[in-house]
């Protein structure tokens, strides 16, 4: 039986002790540097692109080839989910329409390189302050990123959230709830 990389029970468990056991996924995608390219990302906090309170969601971002300071690999600062959500502006950076503003920036400590060996995971809390150079080497940098929201998340956005939840286990969030089920 195989089982998909976003529920496997190693990383749920993981996710577990960070949220708790009422977890729903809000999202997942694949982020790509090609080799010589890829776009800086600002900083930025997640949670700034996001319509859900309470601000309690976690990010396992997963390594698929080695992320490293050469090809882009996301910088953060420790405990800066702790200040709140910070100020932020609009840049003109395809793709990554915000970022924190000089203001806010100055609040923060001093950054860190999160570099990841091919199929490692990090995790990053929704608040906290991260961002990306871009790939100056020979070597392209892809991750598989999943979006765990807790059991108490709830959709603050105008209309309807276009793509549904999945329901991982424990109680499904008021967002999974409030989505029409087939």
């Amino acid at each position: 039986m195989t089982v998909p990389v976003a529920t496997h029970p190693r990383l749920i468990a993981i996710v577990q002790e960070l949220l708790g056991p009422d977890l729903d996924i809000y999202a997942d995608g694949l982020f790509a540097k090609p080799a010589h390219d890829g776009s800086v990302v600002p900083p930025h906090q997640d949670m700034y692109y996001w319509s859900f309170e309470p601000y309690n969601m976690v990010t396992a971002w997963i390594a698929l080839e080695d992320a490293t300071r050469e090809n882009g690999c996301m910088t953060v600062i420790p405990a800066s989910h702790k200040l709140g959500l910070l100020e932020h502006e609009q840049t003109d950076v395809p793709g990554n329409t915000w970022m924190l503003t000089q203001e806010a920036l100055c609040k923060l400590g001093d950054e860190i390189p999160v570099e990841l060996a091919k199929g490692s995971v990090g995790f990053h809390h929704c608040l906290t302050y991260h961002r990306s150079e871009p790939n100056r080497s020979p070597r392209s940098r892809r991750a598989y990123t999943v979006i765990f929201m807790t059991g108490e998340a709830r959709w603050t956005g105008t209309g309807e959230y276009r793509y549904p939840f999945l329901h991982v286990q424990g109680k499904p969030s008021p967002a999974y709830q409030a989505m029409e089920h087939v």
